[in-house]
C-alpha cells in the first residue's frame, strides 16, 4: 500500500512537473527504504528517476539525482542500485556531450559488472 502511494505521488507531480518535488520525495524516503526490501527500494528509486524523465529540461536534475543516489547507496552498501543508476547517470552524461565522465563511469561500470557476472546490466550497457 506505501510502496503504491510513492508511485501515485511520484506520478502526480510528474504530471504537474513538479520536478523539485520529486527529488525531495526521494531525498525523504530514504528511512523509509530501510524498511524495505533491497529490490523493492531499488524498483522505487529507479521508477522515480524515470518519472524526472518525463518531465521536460530535467536532465540537469536527473544527474544530481543520480549522483546523490549512488552516494547514498554506496553508504548503504546497495551495489545492485548503484550500478543502475551509474548507468542512468551515464546515459545522462552522453546526452548532456559530456563524453570524457561518461565513458570513464561505463568503463569501471563494464569491468564491475563482468566481475559480478549480471549478464542484464552488461547487455544493457552494452
Amino acid at each position: 500500500v506505501k510502496e503504491q502511494s510513492i508511485y501515485k505521488l511520484g506520478k502526480l507531480f510528474a504530471e504537474a512537473s513538479r520536478s523539485a518535488d520529486l527529488a525531495a520525495l526521494l531525498t525523504d524516503l530514504r528511512p523509509f527504504f530501510a524498511t524495505l526490501a533491497k529490490a523493492k527500494t531499488a524498483k522505487i528509486v529507479r521508477t522515480l528517476i524515470d518519472l524526472v524523465a518525463q518531465i521536460p529540461n530535467t536532465v540537469a536534475l536527473q544527474v544530481e539525482l543520480c549522483h546523490q543516489s549512488i552516494a547514498w547507496c554506496k553508504a548503504e552498501k546497495r551495489n545492485f542500485l548503484r550500478m543502475r543508476v551509474q548507468n542512468k547517470l551515464a546515459a545522462l552524461l552522453l546526452e548532456q556531450a559530456r563524453y570524457q565522465p561518461a565513458l570513464k563511469l561505463i568503463s569501471r561500470l563494464v569491468r564491475e559488472v563482468k566481475k559480478l557476472d549480471d549478464k542484464p546490466l552488461l547487455v544493457e550497457i552494452h
